[in-house]
């Protein structure tokens, strides 16, 4: 859990500077948390999976592209 709320303080510059980059509306930052952990999970390899979080537990059959992601009927 360390290392995840480390890659997403580094990832994300909303959490590392409190003056430009964050959401004036909870609104807005609740959408950017979404999307941000939606491509972590299916869309971005990992090194020590050499593949997805969700292709890994069985939940997708192969990586999604960010524009299968954003258009996805959930």
């Amino acid at each position: 859990m360390e290392r995840f709320n480390l890659t997403t303080r580094m990832t994300l510059r909303r959490f590392t500077r409190l003056t430009n980059g964050h959401s004036k509306k909870t609104r807005n930052h609740d959408a950017m948390l979404g999307l941000y952990f939606a491509w972590y999970n299916w869309c971005r390899k990992h090194s020590t999976l050499k593949t997805t979080p969700a292709v890994k537990a069985g939940l997708a059959s192969e990586v999604w592209t960010l524009e299968q992601l954003l258009t996805a009927d959930c």
